[in-house]
């Protein structure tokens, strides 16, 4: 899976990730980020380097409210697509799928499936 580095997702998530095994490489081992967007949308985001695996969680943070669910399998490539203090996007590639994602100022999602039927 090709990733952004530990800096570039740092300040893209703005937050220190909790890691699974604190003693393991960062690509062997599961980062957790969590955080919460200026409205009022609260993420837990993992990513497990090795597995190629990446789950996002958005919830309301008024309530608690799980939103979105977002499990991707088999990532090729997250890419930083744009990285400000007003706005930050991601970009989640898979063999079928190019999905974008942006986290502030707002949640919104831009899939394109790419495979055939």
């Amino acid at each position: 899976m090709n990733i952004p580095d530990e800096g570039a997702l740092l300040s893209l998530f703005e937050c220190e990730p909790n890691l699974l095994d604190n003693t393991a490489p960062f690509f062997y081992n599961e980062a957790t980020y969590a955080f919460t967007n200026a409205s009022d949308e609260r993420f837990k985001l993992s990513i497990t380097s090795a597995n190629m695996d990446i789950t996002i969680q958005m919830f309301q943070a008024s309530n608690n409210e799980l939103t979105s669910f977002l499990d991707f399998k088999n990532t090729k490539e997250i890419k930083v697509v744009k990285d400000t203090k007003e706005q930050s996007i991601i970009l989640i590639r898979t063999d079928n799928y190019s999905t974008e994602i942006e986290i502030k100022p707002k949640f919104k999602i831009h899939l394109t499936y790419t495979g055939l039927v």
